[in-house]
């Protein structure tokens, strides 16, 4: 039997993405979408389950409904600062 399913994206604050929702059959593969936020760099998507899946990558659809939420990381955290002693 082959399921429909629906994966919806919780942008968590960021920008809209191009399609919010995606009704999908079960084994079908999506690209996984990107999004910004002002002084937050996109880490990837968490489902409900904890997997945090990498943006931009492709992602097979499962048999059941699926909320894909972005995560965040700080900017800062993502600096190197370096300094010349000499």
């Amino acid at each position: 039997m082959i399921l429909t399913v629906i994966h919806f994206f919780d942008t968590n604050g960021g920008s809209s993405v191009p399609s919010s929702s995606l009704v999908k059959t079960t084994g079908d593969s999506i690209t996984l979408p990107t999004t910004t936020k002002n002084g937050y760099k996109l880490s990837g998507w968490k489902d409900e389950n904890g997997n945090v899946y990498e943006a931009g990558k492709s992602y097979t659809i499962s048999n059941k409904d699926v909320k894909l939420t972005a995560v965040w990381s700080d900017l800062d955290d993502t600096l190197l600062y370096g300094y010349d002693f000499n």
